[in-house]
């Protein structure tokens, strides 16, 4: 019986140990690398706005590109995202960009679980440590922008 205890301890020390690093990779320099501008600070500032007016809105922030001579717009999920993390952060823009970076750390268990059952293990960690090591994850889990949520989802 201890065998099966102690193996599932086991199964979730890696995990573990990736979520801890994936945050001391992130938060080594956080606040020199941190930046929220353009489009960061429009979303935030309509969410903010939609919270006061306690308002709720299908549309979400329009996209770089045009189709057509036309606007893309993500949905309104978007801007619910952001809530989320403002709230947690107090719609402070650092505070809140670390709660994503958070929140980021924590998908390894879901990344895992799943890899791990629709492959094998050793995809599983792959997976892991290629999440948490490579400098565009890095880069995209630091930053709380849009289409940044669509992959830590």
């Amino acid at each position: 019986m201890s065998k099966v205890v102690s193996k599932k301890i086991n199964h979730w020390l890696l995990p573990i140990f990736f979520i801890l690093l994936f945050i001391f990779t992130r938060s080594i320099y956080f606040e020199n690398r941190f930046n929220f501008v353009y489009d960061q600070v429009a979303a935030a500032t309509k969410v903010l706005e939609l919270w006061k007016t306690k308002s709720v809105t299908l549309i979400g922030p329009h996209m770089s590109f045009m189709v057509e001579g036309r606007q893309v717009f993500f949905g309104g999920f978007s801007y619910t995202m952001d809530l989320v993390f403002l709230l947690v952060g107090r719609f402070d823009p650092f505070l809140s960009t670390y709660a994503f970076m958070l929140f980021c750390a924590l998908m390894i268990l879901p990344l895992y679980i799943g890899t791990k059952k629709l492959i094998n293990q050793q995809a599983a960690i792959i997976m892991m440590v290629l999440y948490t090591l490579l400098p565009y994850f890095i880069e995209s889990t630091s930053q709380m922008w849009n289409p940044y949520y669509m992959m830590s989802l």
